[in-house]
């Protein structure tokens, strides 16, 4: 074999690997694209049906004080079922649980005296989309902090201009 022809056989080789090292990093690529396009697609979905189900939320008011005086007036009826619906929709089984034991262990009556005390009550904006309301007990003892968000939607059609709060923690 000739000098020409081993040039030859390793200019083949390298082009054959720089070949086959190009078209992995594009399959490689195109696979990741495709995997992230999905990602972003279904978490598109999500939002959109958080949209929907937000958009048509008649559990909210105005403003996140009004929101909680009308949480506190379906606790006050022992209204459970409604009193959960002015969390977000995934707090709102674990909510249900924790009040349907509070009145099963005959502790409403305390909570209740606790949390309709104006006078041991404090709210405060954290940022412009978090209230939080500090709800002391006689002896001055932090015993709720409930955390009320502003949930908003700017992509979609059925956009509420305000927004809606609710509860993000108790």
């Amino acid at each position: 074999m000739n000098k020409r022809n081993i040039l030859l056989i390793g200019l083949v080789v390298v082009v054959l690997i720089t070949g086959i090292f190009l078209f992995g990093s594009f399959y490689c690529s195109q696979k990741e694209a495709y995997y992230y396009h999905r990602q972003t697609q279904n978490l598109i979905s999500a939002l959109k049906q958080k949209e929907k189900e937000y958009s048509n939320d008649i559990y909210s008011e105005d403003t996140p004080e009004e929101t909680y005086r009308a949480f506190l007036q379906a606790l006050q009826k022992k209204d459970i079922e409604r009193a959960v619906k002015y969390f977000i929709s995934e707090k709102q089984e674990d909510y249900k649980q924790l009040f349907t034991l509070i009145l099963q262990q005959k502790k409403w009556g305390d909570m209740m005296s606790d949390l309709l005390k104006k006078e041991n009550q404090s709210g405060d904006y954290k940022d412009k989309n978090t209230y939080v309301i500090h709800v002391l007990n006689d002896d001055k003892v932090l015993v709720a902090q409930p955390v009320l968000k502003k949930i908003e939607f700017s992509f979609g059609k059925t956009k509420k201009q305000a927004g809606i709060w609710k509860i993000t923690e108790f």
